[in-house]
């Protein structure tokens, strides 16, 4: 099986900026798959069988064929680079496919014709260690 747990993802203000935290930051602790939609139409050999759940704080994102995969998307509030250049991940993977340049982690700041690639595949370790990524 390759899996991959989510448990944190968070965008943050620059340091020093704690007086106005809140409302230029967001936080998704991942206490609940259901927000999670599969995107087979993202990727070319998508898997049939794969899932995403939830313990209650931490998603985890299944997918049971070797050599297939998929996506998922999740709505968030919009993000402001400018006031956001922040992005902090805590995950464990299993099983995942590190050697491809392919995105993990993609934020629509919702400007038109910019593709914000986070975090890549070749960035993380599937080693089935808990990691802390901030980019």
């Amino acid at each position: 099986m390759h899996a991959l747990l989510l448990a944190g993802l968070l965008c943050v203000a620059p340091s020093g900026a704690d007086e106005w935290l809140d409302d230029f930051s967001w936080n998704d602790r991942f206490d609940t798959a259901s927000a999670w939609a599969p995107r087979p139409e993202w990727l070319p050999g998508a898997s049939t069988t794969a899932r995403a759940t939830s313990d209650g704080h931490a998603v985890c994102f299944h997918v049971d064929e070797p050599g297939q995969g998929m996506k998922w998307s999740h709505d968030l509030p919009a993000i402001a680079l400018e006031e956001q250049p922040y992005l902090v991940l805590r995950y464990r993977a299993e099983n995942l496919d590190t050697s491809q340049r392919e995105y993990l982690v993609y934020v629509n700041d919702r400007v038109p014709g910019r593709d914000l690639y986070a975090i890549r595949l070749n960035e993380v370790k599937s080693d089935g260690q808990w990691q802390l990524l901030a980019v």
